[in-house]
């Protein structure tokens, strides 16, 4: 309730594993706004210099990663951000432009098939950022249709629910499947969850698992995000029309 968990419970989530972004994510906005507040524009700098620290450090040492995590892509977010106007400036043929989605595209699934560093991972996404915020390559026309529209419209909301809702259905999986006296799953509290079946059932059981997702992550996004969303920015106006200077 507190969103303190990974400070003082660090890397043992249980019911809603992911929500340990969300406590690292309250920590990094304070951070963010105390960098701006005494650093200015040098902000992005020291957001990027951290970040590789924390890339370092969790590439060279075996350290619990949640809050490194955490530094590294808010760092690299930050930077992103720094790099976008100056980036988005610069001409770039839209067949280079599919080029590059084409090959971030196809490094981000050779290296979901392995185990890529977690560092790599960041940095991969970092660029994916940049390259796809330009709208030009082929990828991004795809990106454009409106089922992947709706989906990106969910997607904060599948994020926050798909932990919850995928372990609770391999909880019911594995409570059920000894009445078929065939082992279908291995459910463990905290995401380390394992389908045991083959190859076509296991991707079939995974895509009906993500299908299950999409109606919870809809009501989260109509009933808890989308007003949550309107107040914030009510409150964040009223707070900007009372900190507007006073014209004379």
């Amino acid at each position: 309730m507190l969103l303190v968990q990974t400070w003082i419970w660090p890397g043992r989530d249980l019911w809603n594993v992911q929500s340990w972004s969300i406590s690292v994510e309250i920590a990094l906005y304070v951070g963010a706004a105390l960098l701006w507040r005494f650093c200015g524009v040098r902000a992005y700098g020291v957001a990027l210099a951290l970040a590789i620290s924390a890339l370092c450090l969790l590439t060279a040492f075996d350290l619990p990663d949640q809050m490194l995590r955490g530094v590294a892509g808010f760092g690299l977010g930050m930077a992103c951000w720094w790099m976008w106007p100056r980036i988005s400036a610069m001409s770039l043929p839209r067949f280079q432009a599919s080029l590059l989605e084409i090959g971030l595209v196809a490094t981000l699934g050779l290296w979901l098939c392995g185990p890529a560093p977690l560092a790599a991972m960041d940095l991969l996404f970092a660029a994916m950022v940049l390259v796809f915020a330009r709208e030009q390559g082929v990828f991004s026309r795809l990106l454009r249709t409106a089922p992947l529209q709706f989906l990106g419209l969910l997607s904060y909301a599948i994020y926050m629910v798909h932990g919850l809702i995928i372990g609770r259905a391999m909880d019911a999986l594995q409570w059920l499947q000894p009445r078929f006296g065939t082992p279908w799953v291995a459910a463990h509290l905290g995401g380390d969850d394992l389908i045991l079946l083959p190859s076509v059932p296991a991707l079939a059981l995974t895509v009906a698992l993500l299908a299950l997702v999409l109606g919870p992550a809809w009501l989260a996004h109509v009933l808890v995000e989308r007003p949550g969303r309107a107040v914030s920015r009510r409150i964040a106006s009223r707070l900007g029309e009372q900190n507007a200077p006073v014209r004379t």
